[in-house]
């Protein structure tokens, strides 16, 4: 509790705007579709009692831990499950057809911006890694990374052709092969 309550840690007197990169960069691609979920609820004047739980548990939870003297980026991991919930409801009310058409622009906006973006998140973190953290890829491990990197526009392609659904996962099947691929060259030293 002391720790809790006080900066007396090593990891204390953190700012109180410190969650906020990770919790937009840790969120990533979740916080994206944040937007057409709070346009479709704005279109629809509605917001059901469990959209409203997930909304607390992320906000009250994200208050709570800036609250704290001491703050780590590990502390923040309670609040990302219901930031994950409330971006797949975006995708399920496309699915069923209930989306309203302004979310739907805003979710391929989010599509649209993400997919090429993503094409350069791993080659990224691979150069970033290799400069600030001395972390050493081998010539095979740039090789894949240039392999998968492409796999993120499959998504967009899918959206393109009206194939939401294949979108979705397309989507998560690129997240996840991409932090497959990154794992070992970030734990490597370790």
């Amino acid at each position: 509790l002391q720790g809790f309550v006080s900066s007396t840690q090593a990891h204390g007197g953190r700012p109180a705007w410190y969650y906020l990169p990770f919790l937009i960069v840790g969120g990533l691609p979740a916080v994206l579709h944040l937007p057409a979920l709070a346009r479709d609820c704005w279109q629809r004047r509605d917001l059901d009692r469990g959209t409203i739980l997930l909304l607390s548990w992320l906000v009250g939870g994200s208050l709570f831990f800036t609250a704290a003297g001491s703050k780590l980026p590990t502390y923040l991991w309670p609040v990302l499950p219901p930031l994950a919930v409330l971006a797949a409801l975006p995708w399920s009310r496309l699915l069923a057809g209930t989306l309203h058409p302004a979310a739907r622009t805003a979710l391929a906006a989010a599509v649209h911006g993400a997919a090429p973006a993503a094409t350069l998140v791993l080659p990224a973190v691979a150069a970033g890694c290799h400069r600030f953290a001395d972390v050493r890829v081998p010539w095979h491990g740039w090789l894949l990374i240039v392999a998968v990197a492409p796999a993120c526009l499959v998504p967009l392609w899918c959206w393109r052709s009206r194939r939401y659904g294949s979108c979705l996962a397309a989507g998560a099947a690129a997240t996840v092969v991409q932090t497959m691929v990154c794992l070992p060259f970030l734990l490597a030293p370790y």
